[in-house]
């Protein structure tokens, strides 16, 4: 758990393996937009019927989770699990002890 959490902590948090060491620009997907996509916002707006509700309400809460809101329940979670792991082997290691010499 603690190795994906970290996981996707980098992969959803936006981070790079590199970090400050790369020279190379971040590829953005606001700059590679597809000439589908052109037409879709182009047909939206020409009147055609709205989305449907489903689709309305996962477009809304794609405004709630955001980047930020990911890196943060990512890095508590990440913080948590790694704490919980260490946390629990010291308690093993110290109940281990307290019976190898109560013997």
């Amino acid at each position: 758990m603690c190795l994906f959490f970290t996981l996707m902590y980098k992969s959803l948090g936006d981070y790079s393996w590199v970090g400050m060491l790369s020279s190379k620009d971040k590829c953005s997907l606001n700059s590679t937009i597809s000439p589908a996509m052109d037409q879709e916002t182009a047909s939206s707006s020409s009147g055609l019927p709205e989305s449907p509700p489903m689709t309305l309400a996962l477009d809304s809460l794609k405004l709630i989770f955001t980047t930020d809101v990911f890196r943060g329940i990512f890095g508590f979670a990440t913080w948590w699990v790694c704490f919980a792991w260490f946390a629990s082997s010291a308690l093993g290691m110290v109940y281990l002890k307290y019976f190898a010499n109560s013997k």
